[in-house]
């Protein structure tokens, strides 16, 4: 089933895990929103493939998602990891802070909290109450802005 031109729901239900993940109407009405507002013109603005790393998340999914809140976003179907092909995550990010989208979260994510950046979340909330918030892990863990 596609959720926008560009983006499928098996592409943003996939899980390493192979536990079933299927998101309920709200949630995949969250997930179509986070494509049109964020991910399509994310893709529109790079003009390369934006690869989704993790998308919705069920409850059983983000519990054995490794350094994942038992309050995420993903459970909504309103964030997706992602990284763009042939550029750096950290330009990803900024772009998306400075973009002007919708956003909720932007977060530059790496495992050891040094750049390179290996993958950037972006969140989207489709109530309209978005944060615009910009931050950058700093261990994998905790976050400080990102500049």
């Amino acid at each position: 089933m596609n959720l926008s031109a560009h983006f499928t729901l098996a592409e943003l239900t996939a899980n390493k895990a192979g536990l079933p993940n299927q998101p309920n109407t709200e949630q995949l009405a969250n997930l179509i929103v986070l494509c049109a507002a964020v991910l399509e013109p994310l893709r529109a603005h790079f003009g390369a493939a934006v690869s989704i790393h993790s998308g919705f998340r069920s409850p059983e999914v983000n519990a054995a998602t490794k350094g994942s809140s038992k309050t995420s976003q993903h459970m909504q179907g309103q964030a997706a990891d992602l990284h763009v092909a042939g550029v750096d995550c950290g330009t990803v990010a900024r772009w998306l802070r400075d973009s002007g989208l919708p956003v909720d979260q932007v977060i530059a994510e790496t495992r050891n909290g040094h750049e390179p950046f290996t993958w950037v979340h972006v969140s989207h909330r489709a109530d309209g109450h978005n944060r615009g918030e910009a931050l950058r892990t700093v261990d994998g863990v905790h976050y400080s802005p990102l500049a």
